[in-house]
């Protein structure tokens, strides 16, 4: 995927909580047993429950969407990859494909975009891509897609036109969900936040346009 906003633990979460309330209840039942003398074996049901539950957890977690989070752990990666052989042509052929296809028709600006959306775009295979991703551009499909959110967002966030809109406004059209992932995000692959970014371009900008009239009108002058 490139996105992981819509990725949430609540599925685990819920598994923790029932174990819990399991442990609890065995827990009451052992202190009944133990002070009060009480034993059933209608509440030895209990014991059959966390089967069931383990049960769930595994058919929940084989549903869930894989995605790829840690861009360190993404450059790591990258960095074994062989990039000394030269690619096959075919491998070629992809890549050229890959940032044809995501360039021109700006794919990346779908919040929702994934490896399958760009496989029937390309009508390449999941495989195909991952391979071209990995060999071509040294990265991941994450990494791939929001690299080109965060150039995307640099130029909107120098556009005067757009200096209406907040900043996470425009990271927003660029393709972002979320706020937190779009600031992480930036600042790991730029070295400056948002507003750092946006205040130290425009003012150099700026600088360089008074610089730019100053002279125009001293030429004016002795003229």
């Amino acid at each position: 995927l490139s996105y992981t906003d819509q990725m949430t633990l609540q599925w685990l979460r819920k598994f923790v909580l029932a174990m819990t309330i399991i442990v609890a209840i065995a827990s009451l039942y052992a202190l009944a047993k133990l002070i009060l003398d009480f034993y059933s074996y209608e509440a030895y049901v209990y014991r059959f429950v966390p089967v069931v539950v383990v049960r769930w957890l595994g058919l929940a977690g084989l549903q869930q969407k894989q995605a790829q989070v840690d861009i360190q752990d993404s450059m790591d990666t990258a960095k074994k990859t062989m990039v000394g052989s030269s690619p096959s042509p075919q491998l070629t052929q992809h890549i050229a494909q890959l940032k044809q296809v995501i360039e021109q028709e700006k794919l990346y600006l779908n919040p929702e975009l994934s490896l399958r959306i760009l496989a029937d775009k390309t009508q390449l295979t999941a495989k195909e891509i991952s391979t071209a991703l990995n060999q071509g551009f040294q990265k991941n499909f994450y990494l791939f897609v929001n690299e080109y959110r965060i150039a995307e967002t640099k130029r909107r966030l120098l556009d005067p036109q757009l200096g209406h809109l907040t900043i996470f406004g425009i990271a927003t059209e660029a393709g972002f969900k979320s706020k937190a992932t779009f600031n992480r995000l930036f600042k790991s692959m730029t070295g400056l936040t948002p507003k750092q970014f946006r205040d130290q371009k425009t003012g150099a900008q700026w600088g360089i346009n008074g610089l730019t009239a100053c002279i125009d009108t001293k030429k004016s002058t002795t003229e």
